[in-house]
Order: C-alpha cells, then structure tokens, then sequence
C-alpha cells in the first residue's frame, strides 16, 4: 500500500474492527451467561484458596498453581 488513502482507509477499518471488538465483548460480558459463569468460577476460586489455607494449617505442603490467579 503506497497510497496515502489506501493506508488511511486501512488504518480507518483496523480502529472501526477494535471498536466493533470491544462493543462485543462488552455485550458478551453482560450476558446471564458471562455473569454466572464468573460469579461460579470466583466461588470456585475462593474455596480453592480456604482449602489450600486448611491445608497449609495442617502442616502439609501443598504444590503451588502454575497459572496465575485472577481477581475480577
């Protein structure tokens, strides 16, 4: 693309297709669907961590998660 107006039209289409991106996954995340599935997966979350604090108590060494937790 050495056209000036070919390279402004295709960064035009690259910023309207992010835009369009980011309006879905907005739509996405407020959905029943999202909503309940990220409200089980942080109870999961929570018992997970209550039951590695009991293990901990315990005396017993347990193995660290590779993947990194998030909080959200």
């Amino acid at each position: 693309m050495n056209n000036p107006a070919e390279s402004f039209v295709a960064a035009v289409l690259v910023l309207m297709l992010a835009l369009k991106e980011n309006e879905l996954e907005k739509k996405f995340a407020n959905t029943n669907a999202f909503k309940t599935m990220n409200y089980i997966l942080k109870q999961k979350n929570s018992k997970i961590k209550e039951l590695r604090d009991v293990i901990k108590q315990n005396g017993i060494n347990a193995p660290e998660s590779d993947e990194k937790e998030e909080d959200g």
